[in-house]
């Protein structure tokens, strides 16, 4: 652990402890999914998968059944759909568009309606803003962000934004060579966003026009050199938010200031136990909806990190769990706090204990080969 004191950190945790006196336990757990979306690679990283598979979610035993598969599609890897539950964005790793599909609301297949090009390569992330008015795009190949007027019937506009993102390089000669901005995600009062630079060692906190469209640069938080920050969430209740390094196997953890959208590192954990020796790039992060348990996926090592979380917003180790497969890719948490991980051959699901942050192995949920991105209706 490497403690990271300053005066942003004795600030924020002044903040920390008057949301403390609400327990973070949430007061009644949201229903299951109905439906899942999952994106997968087609022939990226030596993939075999077939493009976006569409499955219905059993609601007694939450198996998934598949429904549909949307192929002939490249990379679909990321996946979100709209706040109306109405269309499903796609983005691809080595493409230049944005995908953009209608969802029947009673079957939960998808339609396609529209491909766009997003000025960039491999939108890697993409995320509606919080008044379901405009889709941002990460686009990690090009190092560059877009952003899309979301039309009434779901559809996408001309692009009304587009940004590049330069500066000084981390050490690393292949994975830092050029901006690789990785993910885009709001804070939980919708009024910043943050977007996780791997090549550029930083986080950068922007603010949308909520009229135009337009973005604007607010503050930019440095990670240590080398760490290439790629995956982020905010705790849900406190001022705090989370990195993972995936080029140094570490989880930060930084303090926020909801007010100006300004982070400021405060502590450094590592992903992996001690015995581990090897490659590895964490990948997703997700905190079940109470706020007490986080988790990241150790791509290498092949399991599943937990980490209990304090009123403080301080992390604490939980232990690693590794699926069967031990080939460990990228988790999504549900809402009703089921932790779903793809693997080379399978989505499988993981029972949350929110106290301890303990995992445990429920039924395979459905055989999908390379799933990346999963969006839930």
């Amino acid at each position: 652990m490497i403690a990271l004191d300053g005066p942003s950190r004795r600030t924020m945790l002044a903040g920390a402890a008057a949301l403390a006196a609400t327990p973070l336990a949430a007061a009644a757990a949201p229903a299951g999914p109905r439906f899942a979306y999952v994106g997968c690679f087609t022939g990226d990283h030596g993939s075999n998968g077939k493009g976006i598979e569409v499955c219905r979610v059993d609601p007694a035993s939450g198996d998934w059944i598949n429904i549909q598969t949307v192929g002939d599609l490249p990379n679909p890897y990321a996946v979100t759909v709209n706040p109306a539950k109405a269309v499903l964005y796609a983005g691809h790793s080595k493409g230049e568009m944005v995908s953009v599909f209608s969802i029947d609301r009673a079957s939960g297949r998808l339609t396609p309606k529209s491909q766009l090009p997003v000025n960039g390569v491999s939108a890697t992330n993409l995320t509606v803003d919080p008044s379901g008015r405009f889709l941002i795009t990460a686009n990690y190949e090009s190092g560059s962000a877009s952003v899309f007027p979301i039309l009434a019937d779901g559809d996408l506009g001309p692009i009304a934004d587009h940004i590049v993102f330069t500066g000084p390089l981390g050490p690393g000669r292949v994975e830092q060579a050029t901006s690789h901005p990785h993910k885009v995600v709001f804070d939980p009062a919708g009024r910043f966003f943050c977007m996780p630079d791997k090549a550029l060692d930083r986080i950068v906190t922007l603010k949308l026009d909520p009229a135009s469209g337009k973005l604007q640069q607010l503050s930019i938080a440095k990670t240590r050199s080398g760490a290439g920050p790629r995956h982020m969430a905010f705790h849900p209740r406190l001022p705090f938010a989370y990195a993972s390094g995936e080029l140094d196997s570490t989880l930060m953890t930084f303090a926020y200031r909801p007010d100006t959208g300004a982070l400021s590192l405060i502590d450094i954990l590592p992903t992996l136990p001690r015995a581990f020796v090897g490659d590895n790039a964490p990948s997703t992060l997700d905190i079940h909806p109470s706020g007490l348990a986080l988790y990241t996926v150790n791509r290498g090592q092949g399991g599943i990190a937990g980490f209990r979380i304090d009123a403080g917003g301080r992390l604490t180790p939980a232990g690693w769990t590794i699926p069967e497969e031990k080939k460990a890719g990228t988790a999504q948490m549900t809402a009703d706090g089921v932790l779903c991980l793809n693997t080379r051959t399978s989505v499988r699901r993981f029972k949350v204990d929110p106290a301890t942050a303990k995992l445990t192995p429920m039924s395979q949920a459905a055989a999908i080969t390379d799933g990346v991105g999963i969006a839930f209706l």
